[in-house]
């Protein structure tokens, strides 16, 4: 029979069964599950680097979609950004994309529909002419995004999202330099799109989203250095022996618990279940919507 396991709901201690089905699947089709090649950066950034941002406190607390996201703020704008700050995030998380011309923008989709309203294809216009469309404030450059990140002395999670064969070599530059100006390389995490990861290389971390059995032998076996990755999944695909092993090597445990992993459930109880469970596991940060932000932190003062 499954254990119950202990959660905090309201500020009391109540139990729940957890079901131990995998959302590897659904982070599969989202990022991806192989290791991509690490690779040195390019030696010719577009201006000198800047000191590096002050390196953040655990357990990290990461606002996804670019921050504090609701009515009145656009997920991946500067005003979320700004909110997530104001709350002492430790880190944001943001979805890049590149326009035609090889500048990295913050956007989650590949069509600015959605949130903006207007129907069109990020790699089909230019920035300026984006920004003729749109506001900057809504769909900021990410350079101009990282350069209010240094200011705050916030960490940046990157999700580089796919984009045509062609714009890879420019996307990667862009993403980088601008990691690199404003000294947010080190300490930067990097999700999604491995061939774009795979043109950045170090010393920003990526992501590993398997088990600590498959780390030792696909990375510490192959001679690979464990200090380049970080681990990140879903609360319930990590067990007690994998968070032991990523600790033994030095590697930090994230979680990612968003609304969006519950559409069959009710996303704010099982929500907050997976992240006491997360918790109790000892993990190293927390990727989160902001209905969970209270429960959170309230979980990490315990």
């Amino acid at each position: 029979m499954e254990a119950a396991r202990p959660f905090r709901m309201d500020g009391g201690i109540g139990l729940m069964k957890l079901g131990q089905i995998s959302r590897r699947g659904c982070m599969m089709a989202m990022g991806g599950m192989a290791a991509p090649a690490l690779l040195n950066p390019s030696a010719a950034l577009a201006a000198a680097p800047a000191a590096n941002v002050t390196r953040p406190r655990k357990p990290y607390l990461i606002a996804h979609r670019g921050g504090v996201v609701d009515r009145t703020r656009t997920e991946n704008s500067l005003p979320a950004l700004r909110e997530a700050m104001r709350r002492s995030y430790t880190h944001v998380e943001v979805d890049v994309r590149c326009t035609r011309d090889g500048q990295a923008v913050c956007l989650h989709d590949g069509n600015l529909a959605r949130t903006t309203g207007v129907d069109v294809n990020i790699n089909e216009v230019t920035l300026d002419q984006l920004h003729e469309r749109v506001s900057p404030e809504v769909v900021p450059s990410f350079d101009t995004f990282a350069r209010e990140c240094a200011a705050g002395q916030m960490h940046l999670m990157v999700d580089v999202k796919e984009t045509p064969d062609l714009l890879l070599p420019a996307f990667a530059e862009s993403v980088n330099a601008s990691l690199h100006r404003h000294g947010l390389a080190e300490g930067a995490l990097l999700i999604g799109s491995g061939p774009v990861i795979e043109r950045i290389g170090s010393p920003a971390k990526v992501k590993w989203r398997k088990s600590f059995a498959e780390f030792e032998r696909e990375v510490i076996g192959e001679g690979g250095d464990p200090a380049r990755y970080f681990a990140f999944d879903h609360p319930l695909d990590f067990r007690a022996v994998d968070i032991a092993g990523f600790r033994r090597v030095g590697v930090d445990v994230i979680v990612t618990v968003n609304l969006l992993h519950y559409l069959e459930e009710d996303p704010i109880a099982q929500g907050q279940a997976d992240l006491a469970y997360a918790r109790g596991l000892g993990v190293d940060g927390y990727q989160i919507d902001m209905d969970y932000e209270y429960f959170t932190r309230n979980i990490i003062s315990l």
